[in-house]
């Protein structure tokens, strides 16, 4: 709503007033207007009037402004939460990752682990049959073939 103030002047309240040369002069009635107010009692009324008017367009317009600034506040209040419920998802998204990463490390240790029994075993036996090997080299150098006996 375009709200317009127009300059008034004394030639509009009474008649009896000429404007002339940024100044009015009074005719015929004397400082009274035609219907027995004086021009004084005519702007004082014009000019109460004129302020009620302008108090309930102010009034109106600071309830429109709280009227705006609280439907601001809503869609804000509204964005805050869909965002803080976006962070929160995101949050438990990468939270259920990181468990199942924990959760796959612990179980590849545990495999590493069995691999290295696994390999140390391993090792062990051939160490063994190793040794073994050896025992019966060592047990054949003294060892005499002899041919021909009967």
């Amino acid at each position: 709503m375009l709200l317009a103030i127009m300059p008034l002047r004394p030639q509009d309240y009474c008649p009896a007033l000429n404007y002339g040369d940024d100044t009015f002069t009074l005719h015929r009635y004397n400082n009274f207007h035609p219907k027995g107010r004086t021009v004084g009692s005519v702007l004082t009324t014009k000019a109460l009037s004129l302020e009620k008017r302008m108090a309930k367009l102010s009034s109106s317009m600071n309830k429109r402004v709280e009227d705006l600034a609280n439907l601001v506040n809503s869609k804000l209040d509204k964005y805050d939460d869909t965002r803080v419920k976006i962070i929160d998802d995101n949050q438990k998204r990468v939270e259920s990752k990181v468990d199942q990463i924990i959760s796959s490390v612990k179980q590849q240790k545990v495999d590493d682990m069995h691999l290295h029994d696994c390999v140390q075993q391993a090792i062990h036996v051939k160490l063994q049959e190793d040794k073994e090997e050896m025992e019966e080299i060592n047990k054949r150098k003294t060892n005499v073939i002899i041919r021909g006996l009967k």
